[in-house]
This record gives C-alpha cells, structure tokens and sequence, in this order.
C-alpha cells in the first residue's frame, strides 16, 4: 500500500514561524517575490532552546517551478535560463548588453561596450588581429601594441597599514603572502589567486541536542579552535510506596494521579494532594463523632453505649445474630404465649409434669413390642458383599446369613509375581536370567566357580573368542597388533577378494544375468514383456490378449455386477443398504459393531404368538467336554423372560434347534444373574447387597456346607496350593508357609550371591566388572555379555578389520573434500612443518559488501582469533552465544541508530519493506 505523508502547510501565510530540524511545510498562498507563497520550507541549522530548528531554508516550489516551464535553450520573460541539449541558449540579455549568436551588443542609446578584466588580467585578442583590415585608431589594442607605443608602467597598491607601494610592471613580481599567525594563507593557479582563512582543529559538525549543550573555545581572530558538548540530565525518577519509574523531562509529564478517596491539583508549581470527603457510597476522609465513637492511633471503634435507643431503627432484624439478655430483662407475662399444653394438660413456662405411656396417646411414632422389635431386627439387618474371595449373604425372612469361603482360585489371585518369579496354578518358580530380566540361572563350569551360592569367575575363564573390541578411545586399537600371518585390511585387498570371491551362475528361467570378476560388475537382464506374458493365462471369465486383461462384464463403480457366489478375503465396505434375500444370514467374524440402538426380532411373526424371541450362544463347558448352549429367551408360552445355561443335544448337532426353545430339554438350567440394584418384584433366592448387618458377626451365624475361614483350613489349603518349582523350596509350619530360594550351582537354578571382586549387585540388579585389556597407549574394558570392538576412527581415516583372530588398521589418505581425514603430506604454501609439528599460514578476513566490493583485512593464524565487533555507532553488536557468533541489532532510539519494530497504525511492512501510511504535519 502507498504511502502518503502530509506535510505542515498553509494557503494564507508565506514562510512558517517555527518548524522542527528537518521538518518540511509549504505555502500555496499565490506566490510573489515578496510574500514567501508557493515555497517548500525546511527547518535546518540545529536547534533552539524549544527544539525548533534554528533556520527556516526555502528548498523548492511552484513560484520556482513555474519559471521552469519553457523550451530549453529559449530565453523567456520573468523565467530561469535553461540551456538546450548543446549547453546553448538562444540569445542572453545582461544590463544594457545582448548575446546573441555572434554579435554583443548595447541596448541603451550609444551606450559603450567596456571590456574590463579584473586585477593584472588582460583582454586576449587573437594573434595578428592588429594586421588585420579595420584594425584602426579605436579598434582593440594588445599588450604588445601598448608596450610598444606606451612603454611599461607601475603598479600601484597599499595595505590596511604600512602605507603604499609600486611595482614595475616588466621587471617586479607582485607577492600576495597568507599570515600563519592569523591562519591566513594563499594559493596560486592558474592566473588567480585565493586566498584561505586555515582550518582549526575543530571537525564540521552540529554541536548540542536536546540532552546535551555545546562548548566552544575561540582565538583572537575569532575563529573557534575547539567545540563539544556537555551533557546535562533528562530523567526525573520517581518512586512510590510501591513502584519506581523514569520520566522523560524531554518528552514526558510527571502525572500526579489521586486514587479512591485522593484528589490532587496543581497551581503555580504546587502539587496539592486532599482526601475527599466520605460519603455513603464513596470512600473519603471523615471526622468521627465523640459521642459515638473512640479514636486511638488512626483506630476507630464505636463506644461502650456510644449507640442510644433514639439512633437505632424502628425494626431491627437480628436474623442470624446472638443477643444476650439480662436475667428479668423479660417476664412470661410479657410473652405472647407464656404455657404449654401436652397430652390435655396446660404446663407453665418454668413448670414441670410427669408423662407417662399410660396417658401418652400412640402416634406416628410407635410404642415399642417384641413383634415390631423381631420384624425391625430382621429388616434392619442387610449384607453387602463389597468383592473380594467367598461370598455372604443375608435372607431377612429368617435372619439366616450364608457366607461361602475363598476358592483356591481366588487364595491364588492374591499372590502376585516380582521381578524373576514366575506363578502358574499355584506353583511359584524363578524365571531365567536374562541381559533384561533378573532371575535364577545356572552358570557354566568352564568360566564360572560357584561354591556356597557363591558365584566366581574362575582363573583363565575368559578367553579371546569372548572379547569384543570396541570403539572407545581408551580400548585397543589396530596400531597396538602387529601385522602377521594374518593381514590386516586394504582396500586393494578387500576389493580383489571380494570380486574373486563372487561368482554368478544363471540357471535358467527369463531374462539373462552375467559376472566380470576382473570389474565385479554384475549384469542382470530382466525377463521381456513376451517372457512374462508366457506365465499368465486367462481363468474364468478372464481373457487376455497382448497383455491386456478383460473380464466379460463391466465393473466401473457406476456398474451394476452380477455374480453367483461372492467371497471377499479382505475388507468389504457398502456405502448403501444391504438386502439379503435368503433363509439363512451366516456371520463369522469375531465382533459385529452396529449403530442400530434396537435389533427388531421376529419381525415377521405379527400372526401367531408361537416363536419364542431372544438370543442363544454356544460354548465348550470344559469340565464336560461338550458344546452346551446359553442365553436369554422370551417364552411363547408363557411370556416370561428367562436366563438359561447349560442345554445340550447328547443325540445330535445343535445346530438343528428349532425357533423354540425346550425347557424340559437335557441340561436346561436357568442361569445365574449378578446386576448391581434390581428394582422390582422377585421370586426366589436373591444374593447381593443388603443396607447393612452391622449389629451382626459370624458368630450369629451358624456354619454350613460354606466353611468359615480358620488359621488351620488356610495352611492346609495354600500347602495343597503352592507347589515349588525349580530353585524354590516351600516349608510348611504353624500358621507360616516359608518359600525360600535354593542355592545355586552349576546344575541346579536358584539364589546365589556374587563376588565383590568379579560382579556389582544394586537394586537386585547383577552385573559383572569390567574387564580390562591394556595397550601400548591407555586400556579398555567391558563387563561380561559385552564385547571389545577395535574400531578406527572412520571421521579420522581409519579403518579396521578383521579374520579370525587378526585385526587390521590401515589409515586412508585425507581427501581435499574438506571432511574425510586421513594421511597427508603438507603443501609447504600453506603449512609450515618442523619436528613433525604443523602450524599452517595465516587466514586473512576481509571486510566489504556486494556493492563496494572487497575492503580492508586482518590475519591471523590457526590457533589466533579474529575479533568481530559491531558498528556501535550503526546500531550494529555482536555476542557469541553457545559456540555461535550473534550479529544483532540494538534497539533504534531517537539518538542513536538501531533496528526497530514499527507500529501498525504508522507503518505497512511488507516482504521487509517499510512503508508510512498517513502521516499528518498538520496546517499554519
């Protein structure tokens, strides 16, 4: 978007009284020489003591365009001179003279032509121009004419002192001399000379600002021989209760701003802070009355009786509130109802009576008989069985609690498996060790002592094939072997083996495949378009002709398919409804997912009332070895609901049920049904949840064919129960079973502890000490299940391999890449060598930019630094930050260059572009 930016300007005034330094404004008053219309104005000069610039410049405007609006080349009245393309203008008029192309000439009546250089300078004529025809008695004479006919002459000429003095013209010289003491001084060139004030020490520039002054020292001529400025403060701060802060004497005011309560003025220089007074809705400063209240110290509290019958309301409302009267304060006499009646007799506030049941009438609250305490009782006492192992429940008819004891399965399900324990059916044993898992293990006699359940490495119970040498700095490496019989690694002799040891044997089939040992090139030709066309032949319905596969029948997704039997092995998705038309509707997936809210069953038995409605499922009832059926059924003949389990077709296949289901049939058993709240009328035994049998123990409750729990029933059972396992032995006592871990040994599993010398042991967690290999240059170790690895340095060039028992290092040539190191040698251009140490020539930073081109630089070698710092002065600073070197701007202010953000309602930004939008100088 444009930018548009309103200068100051005026239609009735010429030039501006005040304008800020750079500030532009325009007059388009009609402009005359005199009246400063139709000028554009800037404020320059630096500033006054107001911040306005100290002079007001005409830099342009309509009265000096308009005088612009001619042919160039064309002299034109009341406007400026403008030459053509060549430098020329049509004729010139200066005073009473006119140029016009070659002739000069006088306008004023006999007016004279006067050639009159200045100083010693002469009017040139051309070479024998007094030979020519016309030269007479007033024509033009030269020097040589004049020295010839006149002779030499003197020059005459004083000074502000000293008097006069004289010159030959032919012999004397004329010297102008400058006057160092006063820093004067003179030039020749050419025929003139100039001459110079010298300049001071002091550097052009605009001394002072708004937070500074200027400071100037002047000599006896005059001339200033030293400038500065003097700072001079523009923050106020300021500091409250809580709270500091600057103010700007510059640009800001000091507000002094009263808050609830507070209000403030200033008049003459004086800042006058009052409270307001309080009212009911406001607060304020107040006076307290002494009458009423007590004041200490700031504190206000009402008086003991500072509060009198006559300043309280009519009503008061004591709703919620304790009031404590004085004993008398108030009579039964002065209440309104001061007796009262129970059962028929009148008893006086502060009286008494003797009630009895005999002469209390029964209300709703009932007398107290066996039967109603018997039915109470009995309905008073509930069961909850909150989970857990067993069950209890309660029938209130009789009182009868019935608890049935834990099963095996349920004592089984409070044990649980810790790290390395495995349970299964009850029988508790130790997983295996694993480099994961902790657990029992058994360990090898070949590099393992174990004595007591003691575990040791034994002596010479490592050897190499258990070693793995890594990659550490510290671990072996290739430079510490020696090569022997078995050669270390080369390119040169990996690669001929490698193509040696290939071979490519094309037995048959399409295509070709061949092998160049001598470039271990292998060539593969794949099989053509008639190879594989040969494979594929059409099946049914199919048909192929040069590749291209049909079927007899469209099957774009806007075709309508017909086939006889569908099978679809993957997923199957009908984005509309699907209709089968059949008896029978076979679904053999393991879940059906639905959003229809209701199944409609028997949806067509709408004239009978003969199918019975409902679901049936099948499973294996593993105790008897047989398919049984379950389910839920609405009964056509007696239109109850009922829950079965258990039926089964000894004779047959179940699958041959009818759409009835025969109650009478093998095995029907009506099911067991468990639901949080049932809410209705119920037939039958109910176990579930009772509102309580606090007021009841197991000692009311006689033992049935559900044992209670004892001490003694517990231990035989869990010794039935637990069974130990590998590594595991179970001891049977008095009320404690112990399990105990046996010692391990090299053939049984179990429990062991493990040498301080050869193994670490935190948290159950065993791990063995490192092992450790020394070289000719540090050592490396490893703990048993890891391995030494000899690797080189691959970032450094080096390499390893490896064949049976040998390890090869070959170093690889450093490549001019930049990133692969290696062996070198070092071109003495750039490094210097001695002793085997290389230093490297110096690293020379340039500066410049894409404009100007390469500037200055500065040099240092590897192992120096180069400092980068920033252009303070442009806004310009640099920090390193975690290794990196940070150009950043400092933030712009008025004084001083930087990088800035820009506000929105000033500015449009667009691709890093900055442009204004409107910007209003307003009017004068």
């Amino acid at each position: 978007m444009a930018s548009i930016i309103k200068i100051k300007r005026s239609g009735t005034g010429g030039a501006p009284g005040t304008l800020k330094l750079g500030e532009l404004a325009y007059s388009y008053l009609t402009g005359t020489q005199g009246n400063g219309g139709d000028r554009l104005y800037i404020g320059t000069g630096g500033v006054d003591g107001s911040g306005n610039a100290n002079e007001i410049e005409v830099v342009g405007g309509v009265y000096f365009t308009s005088k612009l609006d001619h042919a160039p080349g064309t002299l034109t009245a009341s406007s400026a001179l403008i030459v053509d393309a060549s430098s020329k203008i049509d004729v010139i008029n200066v005073d009473n003279i006119t140029i016009d192309a070659n002739t000069i000439s006088t306008t004023n009546t006999n007016g004279a032509l006067v050639l009159s250089p200045n100083g010693t300078s002469a009017v040139n004529v051309p070479a024998g121009y007094k030979d020519r025809s016309g030269f007479g008695t007033n024509s033009l004479a030269t020097k040589e004419y004049v020295d010839a006919v006149a002779g030499a002459t003197t020059l005459n000429f004083k000074g502000d002192s000293s008097g006069s003095d004289s010159i030959d013209l032919d012999t004397d010289t004329l010297a102008i001399a400058g006057d160092a003491g006063t820093g004067i001084s003179t030039r020749r060139s050419a025929n003139s000379v100039t001459i110079t004030l010298d300049n001071t020490s002091v550097t052009p520039a605009s001394y002072g600002s708004a937070s500074a002054i200027p400071t100037f020292t002047v000599d006896a001529q005059g001339r200033l021989t030293a400038a500065g400025t003097v700072n001079i403060s523009t923050d106020l701060s300021v500091a409250g209760d809580t709270g500091t802060d600057t103010v700007n004497l510059l640009d800001s005011d000091l507000t002094f701003t009263g808050g609830t309560g507070i209000a403030t003025a200033i008049t003459n220089n004086v800042v006058t802070i009052n409270g307001t007074n309080a009212t009911t809705s406001a607060k304020g400063v107040a006076s307290f009355s002494s009458d009423n209240f007590a004041v200490s110290s700031g504190v206000v509290t009402i008086k003991n009786g500072g509060v009198v019958a006559a300043e309280l309301a009519s009503t008061l409302d004591l709703s919620g509130k304790s009031v404590t009267l004085g004993a008398g304060e108030i009579s039964n006499g002065e209440l309104a109802n001061s007796s009262i009646t129970v059962s028929g007799a009148t008893i006086a506030l502060g009286g008494s009576a003797t009630l009895l049941t005999t002469n209390v009438t029964e209300g709703t609250n009932l007398y107290y008989t066996t039967a109603r305490a018997d039915s109470d009782a009995k309905n008073a006492v509930s069961v909850t069985d909150a989970g857990g192992d067993g069950s209890l429940s309660y029938n209130a008819s009789n009182g009868v609690f019935t608890y049935t004891g834990p099963s095996a399965a349920e004592v089984r399900a409070h044990f649980s498996a810790g790290e390395g324990i495995d349970i299964a059916s009850g029988v508790i044993s130790g997983e295996d060790a694993t480099a994961t898992n902790k657990g029992i293990a058994s360990f090898s006699s070949d590099h393992f002592s174990v004595g007591g359940g003691a575990v040791t490495i034994k002596a010479d119970g490592i050897d190499a094939t258990h070693l793995d040498f890594g990659t550490g700095t510290d671990q072996i490496a290739t430079a510490d072997i020696p090569e022997q019989t078995n050669l270390y690694y080369t390119t040169a002799r990996a690669d001929s083996d490698a193509k040696n040891a290939i071979s490519v044997n094309f037995v048959s089939g399409d295509g070709a495949a061949a092998y160049n040992a001598g470039t271990g090139v292998i060539s593969i030709t794949g099989p053509s378009a008639a190879e594989v066309r040969a494979h594929i032949s059409g099946g049914t319905g199919i048909t192929i002709t040069d590749g291209e596969i049909a079927i007899a029948q469209g099957v774009a997704t806007t075709d309508d398919v017909q086939f006889n039997d569908l099978q679809v092995d993957g997923n199957a998705v009908i984005d509309g409804s699907l209709t089968v038309n059949g008896t029978t509707t076979t679904i053999n997936t393991a879940t059906v997912t639905t959003n229809d809210p209701l199944f409609n069953l028997a949806d067509s038995n709408t004239t009978a009332d003969t199918l019975d409605i409902g679901f049936i499922g099948k499973y294996l009832d593993t105790g008897e070895s047989r398919v049984e059926r379950t389910g839920l059924f609405r009964d056509a003949s007696d239109g109850q609901y009922k829950l079965f389990t258990g039926l089964h077709n000894p004779g047959g296949t179940l699958d041959s049920a009818t759409n009835t289901i025969d109650i009478t049939g093998t095995g029907f058993t009506y099911a067991d049904l468990r639901v949080g709240t049932l809410t209705g009328n119920v037939t039958g035994n109910v176990t579930g949840t009772v509102s309580d049998i606090s007021n009841h123990s197991t000692s009311d409750l006689s033992e049935g064919t559900n044992l209670y729990y004892t001490t003694a029933r517990v231990d035989s059972d869990l010794g039935q129960i637990l069974t130990a396992g590998e590594g595991v032995d179970i001891t049977e006592g008095a009320g404690i079973i112990t399990i105990a871990g046996e010692d391990a040994s090299t053939t049984n599993k179990g429990i062991a502890s493990f040498a301080t010398a050869n193994f670490t042991v935190s948290s159950g967690a065993v791990s063995s000490k490192d092992i450790t290999l020394s070289a000719g240059s540090g050592s490396a170790s490893a703990s048993l299940g890891e391995s030494f690895t000899i690797t080189g340095n691959a970032s450094q060039g080096i390499s390893t391999s490896a064949t049976g028992t040998t390890v090869t290092v070959t170093a690889a040539d450093a490549a001019a890449d930049g990133t692969t190191k290696g062996v070198a040698a070092f071109n003495q251009t750039n490094f210097n060598a001695a002793s085997g140490v290389i230093t490297t020539a110096d690293i020379t930073l340039f500066s410049g930019d894409t404009t100007n081109g390469q500037g200055g630089g500065i040099a240092a070698t590897a192992g120096e630094s180069f400092n980068v710092y920033g252009d303070f002065g442009q806004g310009i600073q640099t920090t390193i930050t975690s290794g990196n070197l940070v150009v950043t701007g400092r933030n712009a202010t008025k004084n001083s260059k930087g990088v800035a953000s820009f506000d929105s309602d000033m500015f449009t930004i667009t691709t890093g572009a900055v442009t204004l939008t409107t910007v209003d100088g307003g009017s004068y």
